[in-house]
């Protein structure tokens, strides 16, 4: 049996994406089946319940509005071609960060103008 916040989501995601209710049943039962604090990744919604991925990123994205999950961005340097350690949870804080906590190599001028084309963004069920 569902929360009650949760069967509010889930009312809503009904009214805002077009999927059918076994779907919607499937991604509801995977989201449930998670611990509080683990990542709900995309790929994995999409497989267990045969939805496209944008199916997938409206339903994450209503479940964040919602505080059901948190939005966890990582930073991906184009020099060494890793993603940091570190964790962010808010674009301003990403927007400040100048170099590489891996490599130490300051981003290029491309990052500087559009530090938004290497985000990356994961969901996490909150605690």
């Amino acid at each position: 049996m569902l929360s009650q916040k949760l069967q509010n989501i889930y009312k809503l995601i009904q009214d805002e994406v077009s999927i059918t209710k076994d779907a919607l049943n499937c991604s509801f039962e995977y989201i449930d089946s998670l611990s509080n604090g683990d990542y709900v990744y995309s790929e994995n919604l999409m497989r267990k319940s045969n939805i496209s991925e944008n199916q997938a990123l409206e339903i994450l994205s209503i479940l964040a509005r919602e505080e059901y999950v948190t939005k966890v961005y990582r930073i991906y340097c184009p020099h060494c071609h890793k993603f940091s350690d570190e964790k962010y949870y808010s674009l301003n804080d990403v927007a400040e960060i100048t170099e590489c906590f891996k490599c130490d190599r300051n981003f290029t001028e491309d990052y500087k103008r559009n530090p938004f084309k290497y985000i990356s963004i994961s969901f996490k069920k909150k605690q």
